[in-house]
Formats: structure tokens, sequence, C-alpha cells
């Protein structure tokens, strides 16, 4: 830590200090867990993680910003949750696959929010909660097949 009284992980820094950080995250990050998923490389586990530092990033900036629901449409954990979607979306995954893409996801915010994200754009299903996944699990379960 140097002298300034605020301080940031170095992936801020990284990512260009905040300067358009969700556009350098998708244009970097994203885009290599992309690259990742489509060619089932090896990098996908740091990947992921990166990809969790990323959003670790967003939830402690949206914070900050006074955004601290996780579905805030105007906070940055949103942004992410909704490019991710895109990404896993427009990958050439199989539907199980897909599945085991989005539980792999850290952190756990960001996997649920992006599932249903997903959910509701491409399956149009609206998910909210754990309990509309178990109420929704056999319209769910037949239109993933």
């Amino acid at each position: 830590k140097d002298n300034r009284s605020l301080s940031y992980p170095v992936i801020f820094y990284l990512l260009n200090g905040g300067r358009d950080l969700m556009n350098h995250i998708d244009k970097s990050v994203l885009a290599l867990y992309r690259h990742a998923i489509q060619t089932d490389s090896d990098i996908g586990e740091d990947v992921r993680r990166l990809l969790a530092m990323c959003g670790m990033l967003v939830a402690y900036l949206d914070l900050k910003e006074n955004y601290r629901v996780v579905s805030h449409p105007k906070g940055m954990k949103y942004q992410l949750a909704q490019k991710l979607s895109k990404v896993l979306s427009t990958a050439s995954l199989t539907s199980d696959e897909r599945f085991l893409e989005f539980n792999m996801v850290r952190p756990a915010w960001l996997s649920q929010l992006a599932s249903g994200l997903y959910l509701s754009v491409e399956k149009n299903t609206q998910v909210k909660s754990v309990k509309g996944v178990l109420e929704k699990s056999n319209e769910l379960s037949v239109s993933f097949d």
C-alpha cells in the first residue's frame, strides 16, 4: 500500500483502473473465457478464477456506489452477469456443458444471476430464487432436453 487513502486490488489496475472497467473485462477476461470454453482449453480453470476475481472486484465497487442488491440493473454485478450470460448463450456448447459452466462460475451470486438472465432471455422463463427453480423444475428439465 502506498500513501493514497484508498487503493484497489492489482486486477483493478490491470483492467485500466476504472476507466470503462466493464468494457475492459468484456474485451479481455470474458473474451479469454469464451475462447477457453469453446476450445476446451487447459486454461479454463485459471480463466474461471480470473472471472471470479472480476466478480469480487465489481461487487466491491458496487458496494462503494451503494448498489448492494445483486440484481440492481444499474450495478456492475448485473452488467457482468448479463455479459457472462451472453457469452454462455452464444458459445457452441451442449445444454449439459452449459449447465456445468454455469455451475462452475464463482462467486455464487454471479452464477445465479447469469443463469437466471440466461433462462429469462433464452427460455422465456423467469426464475428469481431457488424456490422458483424447484417450482419450475419439470418445465425447465423438458425445455433443456
